[in-house]
């Protein structure tokens, strides 16, 4: 006799708890969306569950030093140019130059 799908969801259910596996929810945006997909594309994943558990393995097997440099976050380097400091200066003159004739 055929399992009804109540009855394949519970045997599902006691597997993945009886094998310790937890269930994690990632909400991220188009970039980080188009990234996985380029990933998952490369290594001829199929399902981004499988891609993402095989990144996480090869991360965490990787000397501390690589693994760090890849984990790193990208950030932006701001930079003031002269003029732009000259008139942030200029500018705080003027305000303390106020400040001083406030008081």
């Amino acid at each position: 006799m055929a399992q009804t799908s109540q009855e394949r969801s519970a045997k599902s259910a006691a597997k993945k708890q009886a094998a310790g596996a937890e269930d994690l929810r990632l909400t991220v945006y188009p970039g980080t969306v188009a990234a996985l997909a380029e990933l998952m594309r490369r290594g001829g994943y199929t399902t981004q569950a499988e891609c993402q558990s095989t990144i996480l393995l090869n991360l965490a097997a990787m000397p501390e030093s690589e693994s760090a440099a890849a984990l790193k976050t990208p950030r932006h380097v701001f930079s003031i140019t002269e003029n732009v400091a000259r008139k942030l200066e200029a500018a705080g003159a003027r305000h303390a130059a106020r400040m001083d004739q406030e008081e």
